[in-house]
């Protein structure tokens, strides 16, 4: 995806250079299309339309770049309309935006205004504004996020990307909801079809990474995780995913843990939460409170922990 980022400011320059000189045979892995109008006399010229085409160095990765009324200045270039594509044997990406710009100093993008990042493995993010950075290979925002993948919905407050988008970080005010899966074998006994008949969420205040290779994502700092049986409270949680089910099978909640189901509450310093038996795992000295129909029941603490 790099490679047709950065390529864009030099063909887009040479597209200037050519016009204002007698044709020139085009580079043989490129192929431009433009029409270029000068906005005023000895200044900066524009570009009303423009496509750009061609290869990586080893062949492997075709890139493509359209867009509209790009105007070149002296330090960076601006673009409209822009819908940038690249393909690999590994993954397609797409990407488009209303507005953006290339500054050729670092080479750095920033894209702006309805910012829109597609993989043909089926993710999709949505920004309002989005930089790439060249040196680094990251694409990062400020802006709130949204991240559409397959049964799974991830927002919040500033990201950084790969440009595959097999890992993503969010900053905070993170909202992750695991929606149930629909290809569940009809078979399966009431009590597991029961458990994945409501969403799961989890948020936290803090950071979020998402590990979508290896199916694994870590939450930060007041991770609340809810789902029909109840809710986990903790400083940290890690989120394993079945890769088959795309739905989540197993969390991990680390650090001043509190689980609260129906009216009973217990507290551990950590807790493994399986899904599909709706069991809790409590272990490093775990508290009980049961509140039955004429008292309290505090459990005694444990030194391996208790199952509920």
């Amino acid at each position: 995806m790099k490679k047709f980022l950065l390529i864009i400011l030099a063909v887009l320059l040479i597209i200037v250079f050519v016009k204002s000189r007698k044709p020139a045979d085009t580079p043989k892995d490129a192929d431009i299309v433009s029409e270029q109008v000068p906005k005023e006399e000895n200044t900066a010229q524009g570009v009303q339309s423009f496509s750009i085409s061609g290869t990586s160095e080893d062949g492997k990765n075709r890139w493509q770049v359209e867009g509209e009324s790009a105007d070149i200045f002296s330090d960076v270039v601006n673009m409209r309309t822009i819908e940038a594509k690249s393909d690999s044997a590994e993954t397609s990406v797409t990407l488009t935006a209303d507005d953006g710009t290339f500054f050729k100093d670092s080479k750095d993008v920033e894209l702006r205004k309805n910012v829109i990042v597609n993989t043909d493995e089926g993710t999709t993010l949505k920004t309002n504004r989005l930089k790439w950075l060249a040196e680094a290979e990251n694409i990062i925002t400020d802006e709130y996020v949204y991240i559409q993948r397959e049964n799974m919905d991830v927002s919040g407050t500033g990201a950084k990307a790969v440009p595959d988008m097999k890992r993503v970080w969010l900053n905070q005010d993170v909202k992750m909801k695991i929606y149930p899966d629909k290809n569940i074998d009809s078979k399966s006994d009431n009590e597991t079809s029961s458990m994945v008949k409501s969403p799961m969420i989890i948020t936290c205040d803090g950071s979020l990474y998402v590990d979508y290779q290896n199916n694994i994502s870590y939450f930060n700092k007041n991770v609340i995780v809810q789902d029909k049986d109840g809710k986990i409270f903790a400083d940290k949680v890690i989120a394993y995913i079945d890769p088959e089910r795309k739905r989540v099978y197993k969390t991990k909640a680390l650090g001043n843990v509190k689980i609260v189901h129906k009216q009973n509450v217990s507290y551990s310093n950590k807790v493994i939460y399986l899904v599909d038996e709706g069991k809790a795992i409590l272990v490093g000295r775990p508290k009980v409170v049961i509140y039955s129909v004429d008292k309290i029941l505090e459990g005694k603490e444990a030194e391996t922990g208790e199952s509920l």
